[in-house]
């Protein structure tokens, strides 16, 4: 069990609100290291996040993805 924050509160912007990023490690019950990287905003009524997680083999792949879905982000 137990899990470590790894960085944040990082402040960043997701579909045009000002929001916290921040990056967590945890082991799975399998023993596999899991990173999760959660960021969140609040548009003055309600919240987002997004929480993007992945393993070390797939860092660079869901990092890219994670990207993409915080930066094209919309509420309505």
């Amino acid at each position: 069990g137990g899990g470590a924050m790894d960085s944040g509160p990082t402040r960043s912007t997701m579909g045009g609100f000002p929001s916290l990023e921040y990056t967590g490690t945890v082991k799975s019950p399998e023993g596999t290291m899991v990173t999760s990287r959660v960021v969140l905003a609040f548009n003055g009524t309600a919240e987002y996040f997004v929480n993007c997680q992945y393993t070390a083999a797939h860092e660079d792949e869901i990092g890219v993805g994670c990207d993409q879905v915080v930066s094209s982000f919309r509420t309505t």
